[in-house]
């Protein structure tokens, strides 16, 4: 799990490892076929254009405080 600044993703890369940060994550990222990846950020999580989840992959994003 990656933990630490504001993560921003936008170079639609493959998205293979979970992330917890305190604030803010932007990504246009892929998570590829049995994949489960979990975001969890203290503000916000930001999905933007192309973002995607392929069939069989999962996808959660909570907005919680980071400890």
């Amino acid at each position: 799990m990656y933990y630490g600044g504001e993560p921003i993703e936008n170079n639609n890369s493959l998205i293979d490892t979970d992330i917890a940060v305190q604030q803010r994550i932007e990504t246009n990222g892929k998570v590829s076929s049995g994949n489960i990846i979990d975001y969890h950020a203290g503000e916000e999580i930001l999905l933007l254009p192309d973002f995607e989840v392929e069939l069989g992959g999962a996808f959660h994003a909570y907005i919680l405080p980071c400890e």
